[in-house]
């Protein structure tokens, strides 16, 4: 797959920028806490040319203005657009591979396409440049983990409880930006289930709790454990593991492992941290 991805690069990097046919109406942005990659739209990307082939989007990192020969980081695949039709506001996350470099490097967001001649960059964002060093961003904050001593948890969850989780950081500890940071809300309904609410998307989910031991800090406590899980229409399957640390009544430090896509946002999996309070 890597040298598949370097291929890709050397290919791509150094084609000429076709942005006739897709206008981005807004704002195209990036983030990465390493090792993730979030692309977020605020307005649309429109296709005012006929049907596209296959659309991804990329994110190069380049010691020198792109286009120029350099580093895949991320992608995530969008789809076809048919003529006339737009993408509207999104935020899709994907795997990152930062460069093993020092110094100012240049970060450059492109749509790409599927043609006959291959793929071709359709469009081009600049987002200006980043410090490096040693493969990492030369300002990449760590997030401590809460100190403060566990509690036992609650036995169960009840309905009408209400879960709120609040990201943090990677499951390396590497600080989400404030703006880049997840909150989760979930309402336990009957039957076993959850309304899951993220960025004003709503699914209902099957869930189940238990309370067992965990390690935090060293030291072994009873914690609680919420499995989400969902199966729905296209092959899509999600899971999503939330160890909850209490470290008060109704409030405490929570880590999350995510399998699979609830709202086709991420196309792998990942591990954060973060806080919780439980309404």
């Amino acid at each position: 797959m890597k040298t598949l991805l370097g291929v890709l690069a050397m290919m791509v990097c150094v084609a000429k920028v076709e942005a006739a046919n897709l206008r981005l109406a807004g704002e195209l942005t990036w983030n990465v806490t390493d090792p993730q990659c979030s692309f977020r739209l605020k307005g649309s990307l429109q296709n005012l040319g006929p049907d596209t082939g296959s659309l991804r989007l990329a994110l190069w990192a380049t010691q020198v203005p792109y286009p120029a020969a350099g580093t895949l980081v991320a992608e995530f695949p969008l789809g076809q657009l048919d003529s006339g039709f737009q993408f509207d506001s999104f935020t899709f996350k994907s795997k990152a591979t930062l460069p093993e470099q020092n110094g100012e490097i240049y970060y450059t967001i492109t749509v790409m396409e599927f043609t006959t001649a291959g793929w071709r960059n359709q469009l081009m964002v600049p987002t200006g440049t980043r410090t490096m060093f040693q493969g990492e961003f030369a300002d990449q904050e760590k997030w401590p983990l809460p100190k403060k001593a566990l509690v036992a948890p609650v036995d169960k969850l009840a309905v009408g409880d209400l879960l709120v989780l609040t990201e943090k950081a990677m499951g390396n500890l590497n600080q989400f930006p404030l703006g880049w940071r997840e909150r989760i809300k979930l309402d336990v309904l009957k039957n076993k289930d959850i309304r899951f609410e993220n960025r004003n998307k709503v699914r209902t989910v099957d869930y189940n709790y238990r309370v067992l031991k965990r390690k935090y800090l060293g030291k072994r406590a009873d914690v609680g454990l919420l499995e989400m899980t969902y199966s729905g229409p296209g092959n899509v399957k999600f899971t999503k593991k939330v160890t909850l640390f209490f470290q008060g009544p109704n409030r405490g430090t929570y880590m999350s492992v995510v399998k699979g896509s609830l709202f086709g946002e991420s196309n792998y999996p990942w591990t954060a941290w973060g806080t919780f309070v439980l309404k």
